[in-house]
């Protein structure tokens, strides 16, 4: 007896352009496929394809699809720094000659960067293609070990069925061997009873019409 559940769980990592990121697939029973994702804006646009990637492996089951983003490597946040040298060099000439005017130290850049909106953080940009082609990868795996998981507990399902099938064997066993006896016992006893009627009633008992 083959049997697969529609219970299953699985997890992947992937990383892209240092970029870490964690799949949890999670599955319980469903009579269709129900899928759910949750995913970072950054892979919203592969949605798509993760889907038809999971309903061609998984037929069934409510689905849920979680998509976290991890540490750099552990490195923390992936950046980009964007300095504007042309601003600073013309912040700097200001405050030097402003210096020199008030007879004050020569300004550093501790001084340059307290007083200018010289520099912008942005997160890292990361090739959409790339996330995706990332993503499905790590997908795939996840959606491995659901149907790894899925095996399993379907074995276990399969082991208590035929179990309990067992039992019913053995139970209906016992009842067929113990039957004529049975039988025969509530015979004697509505026979018993006949013949207590019979005789408070003063009716002859015809003995051949009680088998």
């Amino acid at each position: 007896m083959s049997v697969s559940s529609m219970t299953g769980f699985g997890s992947a990592t992937f990383t892209v352009d240092s970029q870490s990121y964690r799949v949890d697939v999670k599955s319980v029973n469903h009579r269709n496929v129900n899928l759910r994702f949750n995913l970072p804006p950054a892979l919203e646009r592969a949605e798509q394809a993760a889907a038809q990637l999971v309903k061609e492996r998984l037929h069934r089951g409510a689905i849920n699809v979680t998509v976290s983003h991890q540490a750099v490597d552990g490195k923390g946040a992936a950046v980009q720094v964007h300095v504007d040298t042309q601003a600073a060099r013309a912040l700097m000439d200001a405050l030097q000659r402003l210096a020199r005017a008030v007879e004050a130290p020569d300004p550093d850049l501790d001084t340059l960067l307290r007083h200018g909106d010289l520099l912008r953080v942005e997160a890292a940009q990361v090739d959409p293609e790339a996330l995706r082609e990332g993503l499905l990868e790590g997908l795939g795996r996840a959606v491995d070990e659901v149907l790894k998981t899925r095996d399993t507990e379907g074995r276990a399902l399969a082991d208590d069925m035929r179990a309990r099938l067992a039992r019913l064997r053995d139970l209906l066993a016992s009842i067929e061997a113990q039957a004529p006896a049975v039988l025969a016992h509530f015979q004697e006893r509505l026979k018993g009873r006949l013949s207590e009627a019979a005789e408070k009633h003063g009716v002859a008992l015809d003995e051949r019409r009680g088998h």
